[in-house]
């Protein structure tokens, strides 16, 4: 069973319960290690800290300046030396998630479909890590 270690940012406690009930569906395949922040500044710091494979983050978070914190986030993540080989996924409810995601390089799923089908992020991990 492969190993997945995830940082998940998103200041919302209700979306952080969403997604580890949908990363709970993922069990039988990954051996999930979960560390979570409610900040995109927090998430950097952490970032910082540790390797991990996959960081899952919302866009709109605390204000970072003239982008979206999830958007922030991301790219200073991608800055950092220990995260060379870590693959992002946005959940987001931005009406422009994929024009960013785009922007960024990353995988996303929009909210408002992933709020009535939670099996998408089962998908989109199997399609991430097991190619």
């Amino acid at each position: 069973m492969k190993k997945l270690k995830i940082l998940m940012v998103d200041d919302s406690l209700v979306w952080i319960h969403v997604h580890k009930k949908a990363l709970k569906a993922c069990e039988d395949v990954f051996e999930l290690v979960i560390d979570v922040e409610t900040s995109a500044k927090a998430g950097v710091e952490q970032g910082k800290c540790s390797n991990y494979d996959l960081v899952i983050s919302d866009m709109e978070m605390e204000d970072v300046g003239d982008k979206f914190a999830g958007e922030w986030l991301i790219n200073h993540l991608k800055q950092l030396e220990n995260c060379q080989n870590t693959k992002f996924l946005v959940i987001s409810g931005a009406p422009e998630i994929q024009q960013i995601a785009a922007r960024l390089n990353c995988d996303f799923i929009p909210k408002n479909i992933y709020f009535n089908n939670l099996q998408l992020l089962r998908y989109k991990l199997l399609e991430m890590f097991q190619k």
